[in-house]
């Protein structure tokens, strides 16, 4: 069941609060806009903005001159940019074939929640993914909500699973649990199939709750833009 302050939140982002203004000489690129809370396991919450072109798929925490991370999306790049340390930490996608091992069974439970109010004509569905019967994520999803920041997301999630592929062999055997692999190597978008989350959670103390959404803003074009002159460092 839904819980009363995860209804709470559905009618919040029902109302869709405004973007923050952009000065026109700023305004250029149209994105779509997610702002979560995201809390991991031994930390305090934070906040986390997803913003999503049809290029570019940028991560900070709402800062415009903070930290962030950049995905060329026709490249297959991501960039982790250090303004302290001034470097830009490259990570290229390196195709890897690997079909799901047969010792590893997925399987969700799936109900829509009647109970909480429907986002844009569109009913919340609670989900819950196993791996081998072992429970590895809960989610709130909302499916047909936003699909293009959908389908960014796995793009991400597939750059970083091909990266956890390509060096499993270095990851010790107690920490490769089916769950593990099933979210960072076999499966990363398992759970974007059903729809955009609104919120995420496991067992281990991971939290994401969406606490904003614009489906269409526009912001400067300097965000989905790299700083010159930053110490490049790759991934191999």
């Amino acid at each position: 069941m839904i819980t009363w302050c995860l209804k709470l939140l559905l009618a919040i982002v029902c109302v869709l609060l405004p973007a923050l203004p952009v000065h026109a000489e700023e305004a250029g690129v149209p994105a779509i806009m997610l702002q979560y809370d995201e809390q991991e396991p031994g930390t305090d919450v934070y906040p986390l903005r997803i913003l999503v072109s049809d290029k570019y798929l940028r991560i900070d925490e709402g800062q415009d001159t903070g930290d962030f991370i950049l995905m060329d999306r026709a490249g297959r790049r991501v960039y982790s940019i250090d303004h302290d340390e001034q470097t830009l930490l490259v990570l290229d996608y390196h195709a890897v074939e690997a079909d799901l091992p047969e010792d590893l069974v997925l399987s969700a439970v799936q109900a829509p929640d009647l109970a909480a109010p429907k986002i844009q004509g569109r009913q919340a569905v609670n989900n819950r993914y196993l791996a081998n019967d072992e429970p590895c994520l809960q989610t709130v999803t909302v499916p047909g909500l936003l699909d293009k920041a959908v389908t960014a997301l796995a793009e991400y999630a597939g750059i970083l699973a091909a990266r956890e592929l390509q060096i499993l062999d270095k990851v010790p055997a107690a920490v490769q649990t089916p769950c593990y692999l099933a979210r960072h190597v076999y499966a990363p978008a398992w759970h974007l199939q059903d729809g955009l989350p609104l919120q995420e959670w496991d067992a281990a103390g991971y939290r994401r709750s969406l606490v904003n959404f614009a489906a269409s803003v526009e912001v400067p074009a300097a965000l989905f833009r790299l700083p010159a002159g930053y110490e490049e460092l790759r991934l191999n």
